[in-house]
């Protein structure tokens, strides 16, 4: 470098900072008293001022350092890209100067630094929400998409926030190796971060198997281009890059091209958008040097990624709540499958009773009133609730059934609340019918003496309907002892399903108790029957 025209212009005693490009091997040649003194300054083999928080590369000299008064030379190696000499660019300013500039809170060292923080800090929030969802819900989107952010975070705030200096102790060929190789794992972590968001194993076979051999090439790369710096093999090191570069682009026009045509929903469209805007920020990076753009266009895809994940989220969560939903209705539809044969038994016992015992006039209507109400069950079988009305239709069929079938020993009544819209509101179909059974069978039936009477009632509560049967029965503990003496100590099939179905329809409150059985006693402790009260929720 000639200072032939420019020396006059340099002060005697004023040391300036020689600015150039950060070369990674540099050596600067100057005058040092009679002799020509040696420093070497490149990044990688020389001392960085680690003090300052936005840093210019170059080298401080002053005017007797000049050769012959006129020259200084450098030889110098940039390892970082290819590119022509006629882009290096050299200039010299007074050191105090330089200092006050990097160290001054400039408008010049804000428009620096305060995009990079601001990036910083969505990186953050992004890592810290995304990862505290991967250990709640332990899905790997959420897992990759946080080291996508931490990895680009360190790749693009690395250097301006100084975390290399922490990481690799100021070492700058440590530092160098880590960036270059970032690259090709942020790549790594972003098409794992597709794989599992788009599940393109199930709805993308093509584009996952594409993905699949992306990983494989790309892991390849990253040995390739660690050993090549390590080696210091640079022309290796920058092929690799330029691979990665072009197959990443190739990869991702395709693969939005892709996407557009053969989308299966909506999750597709936040990668196109997210990528494109990644795409632009990276390549405006790569060919015009724009930083800023490429910070832009990182934090639009993460902002976008991440309202992706949130709308995968909320669609997980209605599919399992349908999920749940549709279990539900199974699982009540086959509880409700084993009530029908338990009836239908306990029916055809009582016809085959009549028959036996020469009521042929009796077993016909029987029979009538049966076939009737297996008509009625049948037509309500498809659904897991019925309308409040339907029920008690089955159920007065069912009553007169039985009091058919034990020739009117006993009398009943079905009593509904004014404000209850019987026609409105659903109930589990055969709800009621096992504990009425129960009632006539083991109440009813076991008393000897005085009216049997049944009468059935329901009521209308804020989030419940309450169903009160009630018996003038001999009372559980003589119409266990009943039991005893005829070997029937057999728990009912019945009641224990209809448990199940309400505890399966009280999703509110599961653990909430939704049937009460109550003893009746008179004021000498004489039983005067049984009252059973039912829960049924409602929405």
């Amino acid at each position: 470098m000639d200072f032939k025209n420019m020396a006059h212009q340099l002060e005697k005693d004023t040391t300036y900072n020689l600015k150039f490009k950060d070369f990674e091997y540099a050596t600067f040649y100057y005058q040092n008293n009679a002799t020509i003194g040696q420093r070497k300054i490149g990044r990688f083999d020389g001392i960085k001022n680690s003090e300052l928080m936005i840093y210019s590369h170059g080298t401080y000299f002053n005017k007797h350092n000049l050769i012959d008064n006129r020259y200084l030379y450098l030889k110098v190696k940039r390892v970082k890209a290819f590119e022509p000499i006629s882009l290096w660019k050299f200039t010299y300013q007074s050191q105090n100067e330089e200092n006050e500039i990097n160290r001054g809170l400039t408008w010049t060292n804000v428009k620096k630094l305060v995009p990079s923080f601001l990036f910083a800090g969505v990186c953050i929030i992004m890592c810290l929400f995304t990862f505290f969802f991967y250990v709640y819900f332990r899905q790997k989107e959420y897992l990759f998409y946080t080291l996508y952010v931490l990895s680009f975070f360190l790749y693009l705030c690395g250097y301006n926030l100084k975390i290399y200096d922490f990481l690799f102790n100021k070492n700058l060929f440590y530092s160098f190796w880590f960036y270059q190789n970032l690259q090709i794992v942020i790549n790594i972590f972003y098409l794992s971060f597709i794989l599992h968001y788009l599940k393109t194993a199930i709805d993308y076979p093509k584009l996952h198997f594409t993905i699949k051999i992306l990983v494989l090439i790309l892991i390849t790369l990253v040995v390739l281009n660690a050993t090549f710096i390590l080696l210091n093999l640079f022309s290796g090191h920058l092929y690799v890059m330029s691979f990665h570069r072009f197959m990443m682009v190739l990869f991702g026009v395709c693969g939005m091209i892709y996407l557009l045509k053969n989308k299966k929903d909506k999750l597709a469209l936040f990668i196109i958008i997210g990528s494109f805007c990644y795409m632009v920020g990276g390549l405006a990076h790569i060919f015009y040097n724009q930083y800023y753009i490429m910070l832009t266009g990182v934090s639009l895809e993460f902002i976008i990624f991440a309202f992706g994940l949130t709308y995968k989220m909320q669609q997980t969560q209605k599919e399992k709540l349908q999920f749940q939903e549709d279990s539900y209705i199974n699982k009540t539809k086959a509880l409700k499958a084993q009530i029908n044969p338990h009836f239908i038994f306990n029916s055809l016992s009582s016809i085959q009773h009549l028959i036996a015992t020469n009521h042929k006039e009796a077993a016909l209507k029987y029979l009538t009133k049966f076939s009737r109400l297996m008509r009625n069950i049948m037509e309500n079988s498809i659904e897991a609730t019925s309308l409040l009305s339907d029920e008690i239709k089955i159920l007065k069929d069912y009553l007169e059934l039985e009091s058919l079938r034990f020739d009117n020993a006993f009398n009943f009544s079905i009593e509904i609340d004014e404000a209850i819209d019987s026609d409105a509101v659903e109930v589990p179909m055969l709800i009621i019918q096992p504990f009425v059974e129960n009632a006539i069978l083991h109440g009813l039936l076991n008393k000897k003496e005085g009216a049997k009477t049944l009468i059935i009632t329901f009521k209308m509560f804020e989030s419940y309907i309450s169903c009160e049967i009630d018996d003038n029965g001999v009372g559980r503990n003589a119409a266990a002892n009943a039991a005893n003496r005829i070997k029937k100590n057999v728990k009912s099939r019945g009641m224990e399903v209809t448990e199940n179905r309400l505890r399966l329809l009280n999703t509110k409150n599961p653990q909430e108790k939704n049937i009460e059985i109550i003893d009746k006693y008179d004021d000498q402790g004489q039983s005067l029957g049984t009252k059973v009260i039912i829960k049924i929720p409602i929405n």
